[in-house]
């Protein structure tokens, strides 16, 4: 190994050495973002399906009730106040639909972004990668 001057240029292997080495911790922090992003992407679909199924067995089950409630609140008024009842249940599913479809919209807005995480990680690596190159 030859000693250089302070004229002489560094050698290509330390650059081309140095350059590798930021490759290979660009690649290792790509992979481990996109590995997040798979993770909550996972978490993501099991929570949408796992809420979707809980919702149509919900709504199967309260149909059912809803349907057999009727039908005993309508027959008990049949012979006194038949439009009585029959409006008086309409009106409660009206305002029982009413304030779930409000909950639900309530929970997607409040909902975290899908991947939010894998964002922050990206801005903050970002931010580093612009502070060590504006050194």
């Amino acid at each position: 190994m030859t000693a250089t001057g302070p004229d002489e240029a560094p050698p290509r292997e330390g650059v081309r050495e140095a350059l590798g080495n930021v490759a290979s911790h660009l690649m290792a922090l790509v992979q481990t973002r996109i590995a997040l992003a798979g993770v909550e992407l996972a978490e993501e679909r099991d929570r949408v399906k796992t809420t979707l199924t809980l919702a149509i067995v919900g709504i199967v089950f309260a149909a059912f009730a809803l349907m057999t409630a009727t039908l005993l609140v309508i027959a008990a008024f049949w012979d006194t106040h038949r439009m009585e009842a029959i409006i008086t249940v309409t009106v409660v599913y009206a305002a029982i639909a009413g304030l779930a479809l409000w909950r639900a919209s309530t929970i997607r807005r409040d909902a975290p972004a899908p991947f939010a995480a894998t964002l922050a990680e990206l801005d903050k690596d970002r931010e580093q990668l612009k502070r060590a190159f504006d050194r």
